[in-house]
């Protein structure tokens, strides 16, 4: 039974990673080729819906799974290595000012440690929103690159670029 249960798990992991992979673009799309996305001067055939951003993100990533996936556990990777240097860097100051304060017995010591950690919060949500912010420019830019290679995207776009950008 435990051997089922694990060759479950790596087959539903497996199948996860696909999927997740071949609908990553889907949020991105419905905000660009979406029924209500702005006009931004790239030459959108048909605005879609849900159902419609699902699909055009699985067309968008057939055949570049392998790239689309590389590209993304290198950010992943970059995100990670940043954001652990960080709070890594944060949680020894907090420890190093905690055993001082613990150490000392008066109340400035104490809010000192209040204030840094009030600080380190802070600092962990700055991190989480820099992150969030990094990884969705690197999907945005995949969305870009895309249909640039695979539709001649730049092509239509050319005539927008030379008249001075879209007229927004």
């Amino acid at each position: 039974a435990g051997a089922v249960a694990i060759v479950m798990m790596l087959v539903g992991a497996v199948l996860v990673l696909i999927f997740g992979i071949r609908l990553l673009l889907a949020g991105t799309v419905v905000l660009m080729e979406g029924r209500h996305a702005p006009d931004i001067g790239l030459h959108i055939p048909v605005r879609v819906g849900v159902w419609g951003a699902l699909k055009r993100s699985w067309q968008l990533v057939k055949g570049k799974f392998w790239r689309v996936f590389g590209i993304l556990l290198f950010a992943g990777l970059v995100v990670n290595i940043v954001s652990y240097a960080l709070q890594y860097g944060i949680t020894t100051l907090v420890l190093t000012v905690g055993s001082w304060a613990d150490s000392s017995e008066s109340s400035t010591a104490t809010l000192l440690a209040v204030m840094l950690g009030v600080a380190v919060v802070l600092a962990t949500a700055m991190t989480l929103i820099a992150s969030l912010a990094f990884i969705s420019a690197v999907q945005a830019l995949i969305y870009l690159d895309l249909p640039v290679r695979r539709e001649g995207l730049d092509l239509w776009m050319r005539p927008v670029l030379r008249s001075g950008g879209p007229s927004w």
